[in-house]
């Protein structure tokens, strides 16, 4: 799903509102508490309400990979980093076959600034993933990181080929292009998010190349 295609501030009140009808009707969905808090904190900026309320979650489910997934996620913003990777590893070992809960594993090891390791979570992913568009995208951050940029831009690139949503990819790429003295082909990226946003949705922060 493009979730971009939609301002976050239209549709979420929605959302917010059928999670909250769920829990009057049972108050013991963990998982409704954990896209609550991890909305409420990421995306709206309320910390604390969100922390209290993935901490819910988890109270209620900490056997859900999906809640310790989200929790990990909170983390990787708030800290400690290292608590975020413990959280990371247990949805990955209760959901081994599912990309998602080792993607958030990848962005934990990346958090703390352990490429390396995060570049290894990502191969392991391809292995059993080998079309997963998100381990190409954040395989693109960590080279980034380790100051391989040209392999960082055909990570991105490869992501982009293969990926249902390219426009969340393109500010990365374009950045890199411009890390790597390529401007023409970033200026490039930069017009093409400008006709996007002519057509359909495009959050304000992918123009910050």
């Amino acid at each position: 799903a493009q979730m971009e295609q939609i301002p976050s501030e239209e549709i979420w009140p929605r959302i917010e509102s059928l999670l909250n009808k769920a829990l009057e009707l049972d108050s013991d969905l963990g998982e409704a508490y954990a896209i609550l808090g991890l909305n409420n904190a990421i995306f709206f900026g309320n910390w604390d309400k969100g922390r209290r309320q993935l901490q819910r979650a988890l109270e209620l489910k900490p056997n859900s990979s999906i809640v310790r997934m989200y929790y990990a996620q909170l983390l990787g913003a708030m800290g400690p980093r290292w608590e975020a990777i413990e959280h990371a590893e247990i949805s990955k070992k209760i959901n081994p076959l599912g990309p998602f809960a080792a993607d958030i594993v990848i962005a934990a090891y990346y958090h703390t600034r352990d490429y390396e390791k995060s570049l290894e979570e990502v191969q392991a992913v391809l292995m059993q993933h080998p079309q997963h568009w998100v381990a190409y995208w954040m395989m693109g951050w960590n080279l980034e990181g380790l100051g391989r940029t040209e392999e960082a831009i055909a990570a991105y690139e490869r992501a982009i080929e293969i990926s249902e949503n390219p426009s969340e990819i393109m500010p990365d790429l374009g950045y890199a292009y411009a890390m790597a003295g390529r401007l023409d082909e970033a200026n490039r990226i930069l017009q093409d998010l400008i006709t996007k946003a002519e057509t359909e949705y495009v959050p304000a922060m992918f123009f910050v190349l």
